[in-house]
C-alpha cells in the first residue's frame, strides 16, 4: 500500500487558473444559452487549455466582435 501517490490538481496549487477556469465554463453556459455557439466554443476552448495545464493562454478575453452572430434576440 502507499506505493501510487496522487499529486495535487493544478486548481488546487493555483487558484487563478480555478477561477479562470470557472468564468470561461460559466461564459460558455451563457452564450450557448443565448444561442451564441460559436462564443461559447471559443471559452470551452480555453478552458479545455487550462484544464490540461496550459497557462499561456489565461489572459486571453474571447473577443465577442469575431464570433457574434445575430440571432431572432438581438435584431
Amino acid at each position: 500500500m502507499g506505493r501510487y501517490k496522487q499529486e495535487p490538481h493544478y486548481f488546487e496549487t493555483d487558484a487563478v487558473a480555478s477561477k479562470r477556469y470557472t468564468e470561461l465554463l460559466k461564459e460558455a453556459n451563457v452564450w450557448q444559452g443565448q444561442g451564441q455557439y460559436w462564443l461559447a466554443h471559443q471559452c470551452r476552448i480555453l478552458s479545455t487549455m487550462l484544464l490540461q495545464g496550459d497557462t499561456s493562454k489565461i489572459d486571453v478575453i474571447v473577443k465577442s466582435e469575431d464570433h457574434f452572430w445575430k440571432t431572432k434576440k438581438f435584431m
